[in-house]
């Protein structure tokens, strides 16, 4: 202390960050009484520097001691003590804002069923309390569950702790119910997946490019390959999906080119019935998977026209549609 007569004293403290926001407020007056005896009457003033309380220089005073905004680390305030003759004293107040543990576990853990999880409460700090009895740094866990640890770093004159409490739980494959689509356009068919299951789901079409939606849009007509996969890196399910369509037109005039119709991606769906009507209504074909119609009824060519068809898929839902014959 810079002390002028009167019997000052400086005076540190260390103080845990409790919110760990690298902040915390205290009324500096709280500390008068640690830096003189106070069976006299004195006036305390505040500075940021020693020149401050020295010259008593108005920039340099705090005047908001008693809601005065401590940062992490060390916080030198100097106080100017005045008494009611010529004496003063300067005493350095050192208040210094040490942080209080940061535990990086998620509020929830997931676990695979089956399988074991390591929770760590991260390396470095004094010492570890876990609801399960451990004092390590890390646990493993084999079934869900609310666990809580207490971290600890220990400093010169104070201890700061923090707790953390979470929940681990389950996390399993996905269980794929059903695939809803909607096609029979070129480019802007729909694929909805639905499944069950406790897990954290993605999905994706291509096995590539994964998505928090269940559902997919303005996907082109053809063949896919479904994959819902776990997050937490539990497994992934697959399935086929077929997005059918079929030709606006055929020309049967042996050229090579569209000589004949039939749905595309149909040979990819077994069981699939397609029946193609005149515009009358009466049956001229009934194909099946891969066959296509040539554009003859009983050995003989039809004439241009347009005609119907009505394709009956494995999951038993019906489309409807119509194309042209052209000569």
């Amino acid at each position: 202390s810079i002390i002028s007569s009167l019997p000052a004293n400086d005076y540190s403290e260390l103080f845990c960050d409790d919110m760990n926001d690298g902040r915390e407020i205290a009324n500096l007056s709280d500390y008068n009484f640690k830096l003189i005896a106070t069976n006299a009457t004195y006036n305390f003033n505040y500075y940021s520097s020693s020149q401050g309380a020295e010259n008593e220089l108005t920039a340099d005073q705090i005047s908001n001691f008693s809601n005065y905004n401590l940062v992490l680390g060390d916080n030198k305030i100097y106080v100017r003590i005045n008494s009611n003759t010529p004496c003063y004293a300067i005493a350095e107040l050192n208040l210094t804002l040490v942080p209080k543990p940061i535990i990086s576990i998620q509020d929830v853990v997931p676990i695979c069923e089956n399988n074991t999880v390591i929770i760590d409460a991260g390396a470095g700090f004094d010492s570890y309390l876990w609801s399960t009895g451990a004092t390590s740094a890390s646990i493993i866990v084999t079934n869900p569950g609310n666990f809580d640890v207490t971290v600890t770093n220990n400093y010169s004159t104070i201890s700061c702790s923090s707790t953390k409490t979470f929940t681990v739980k389950n996390s399993t494959i996905a269980t794929i119910n059903t695939i809803e689509t909607k096609d029979w356009t070129d480019t802007e068919n729909m694929i909805t997946v639905h499944v069950t299951g406790a897990g954290d789901f993605e999905y994706s079409i291509d096995g590539i490019h994964f998505q928090d939606s269940n559902q997919f849009l303005n996907v082109n007509s053809g063949e896919y390959t479904v994959h819902v996969r776990d997050k937490n890196g539990c497994g992934t399910v697959k399935d086929e999906v077929y997005l059918l369509m079929y030709p606006k037109f055929f020309t049967p005039n042996g050229d090579g080119y569209n000589d004949t119709w039939k749905i595309k991606f149909s040979d990819l769906e077994t069981s699939m019935i397609i029946k193609i009507f005149d515009r009358y209504g009466k049956l001229l074909k009934e194909l099946t998977q891969n066959n296509s119609w040539d554009g003859t009824f009983n050995g003989q060519e039809l004439p241009a026209s347009d005609y119907w068809f009505a394709v009956t898929r494995n999951n038993g839902k019906e489309y409807k549609g119509h194309f042209s014959l052209k000569r």
